[in-house]
């Protein structure tokens, strides 16, 4: 009866503590600064967590069973798209620059991270798409860019830079 006692209470702790942690990692997913949104293999979106819904205005009712062409501005190749879904295909991770659009339709630029997550037998199940917006930094480099080559003043390029593109020109 003791060992029985034992046996219930250790596999009480052991399921108590592997409870803590699957809400401990579901934590982390849904408070992640990253925007992670998580799609079956047909590209249905199947969870997306909470800086996914500030990143882009959609609510997660709103997100959860649609295609992710819903964030999808005109501004990204077909190209890249097709670079993107080889690469999935193939089993690897693709990683890129996407222009993409909120609910509202304002355009935002976010680095992409898309993975397959695969089960135990190794067959794909679906996608993790792990993004962040990184509008601010790429405005930032072009004014660094535009701060280092043009005068603000007559905004005409300054004088390395209208060496260098003379130099270009005549060369």
């Amino acid at each position: 009866l003791i060992r029985l006692n034992r046996l219930v209470q250790n596999n009480y702790f052991k399921e108590q503590y592997l409870t803590n942690r699957l809400q401990r990692f579901a934590q982390i997913i849904e408070q992640s600064p990253i925007s992670i949104m998580v799609t079956t293999i047909e590209g249905s979106i199947t969870y997306v967590n909470k800086r996914f819904t500030q990143m882009t205005g959609f609510t997660k009712d709103e997100a959860i069973g649609k295609n992710p062409s819903i964030l999808k501005s005109d501004r990204t190749s077909t190209e890249l798209y097709t670079q993107l879904w080889t690469r999935l295909k193939d089993k690897e991770i693709w990683e890129g620059e996407i222009i993409n659009q909120t609910k509202d339709h304002q355009e935002y630029i976010e680095w992409t991270t898309i993975a397959p997550l695969y089960q135990d037998d190794g067959q794909v199940t679906h996608y993790v798409a792990m993004k962040e917006d990184i509008t601010k930094r790429k405005k930032n480099e072009e004014l660094i860019q535009n701060l280092a080559y043009y005068d603000q003043l007559t905004l005409l390029p300054n004088f390395s830079n209208a060496i260098a593109l003379y130099f270009r020109k005549f060369s």
